[in-house]
């Protein structure tokens, strides 16, 4: 046998007619090697359409299954593609007015595109948690006011604790000057002593704090009523 011709059982079979004219043919072999190794999507068991999911024949539970995970892994990185697909028609000037246009043609909501756009730019795509939380999560720390290395520790913090993107909202609201007020015991301290207080609550120092000070008397040593 050549390296030009395959071993076939049936010659009399249409496939081995067709072998038999593709392997006179080093060119349409070639062509024909390819496609069985790259089953155009006509041949695969699931196709996406405009309008759903089209099933091919009568695939088993195997191939349902593994298509399932393409689908998780799509909805993934759906609102990440857009988003890089949109900061990279911005980034070509010389797109002009046709980026633009592009846009306008899209299914989204402007905000929409927008965030896709912002948390892409916030997060490469080798900072990306995508297998473990949700652009969502990314957006909730995509701020300007808090810095890529604190972006990180946040995530990575959701991720240990499972936070869902709500609560890690709560969190990083929580960690924010201004965002939250919390009460204290009324009583009298020294700096020192408040200071302490705050610590042993597991307070952020940062935070807001509602006491009311007033000036110590002669003999208080120095502390303030709180």
């Amino acid at each position: 046998m050549t390296d030009n011709q395959l071993a076939v059982s049936n010659p009399n079979s249409p496939l081995d007619q067709m072998l038999d004219t593709v392997t006179d043919d080093p060119g349409l072999l070639k062509v024909f090697l390819d496609a069985l190794e790259h089953p155009t999507p006509e041949t695969q068991p699931f196709e996406i359409v405009s309008t759903g999911l089209k099933v091919n024949g009568k695939p088993d539970f195997e191939a349902w299954l593994k298509f399932g995970d393409v689908l998780n892994g799509l909805g993934r990185a759906c609102a990440w593609a857009v988003g890089d697909w949109i900061n990279y028609g911005e980034d070509r000037t010389d797109y002009g007015e046709k980026y633009s246009q592009a846009l306008s043609s899209l299914n989204y909501e402007y905000g929409t595109l927008r965030n896709y756009s912002w948390v892409a730019r916030c997060f490469p795509q080798d900072q990306r948690h995508i297998n473990t939380l949700s652009v969502g999560h990314h957006m909730v720390v995509a701020s300007k006011d808090i810095e890529p290395e604190a972006r990180e520790e946040y995530l990575l913090m959701a991720e240990q604790k499972g936070y869902s993107r709500d609560e890690l909202r709560e969190v990083v609201k929580g960690d924010m000057p201004g965002d939250k007020w919390t009460t204290l015991a009324s009583g009298e301290y020294t700096l020192e002593e408040f200071t302490n207080l705050v610590i042993a609550k597991n307070l952020k120092l940062n935070q807001k704090y509602r006491f009311s000070v007033r000036a110590p008397d002669k003999g208080d040593d120095g502390k303030a009523a709180l």
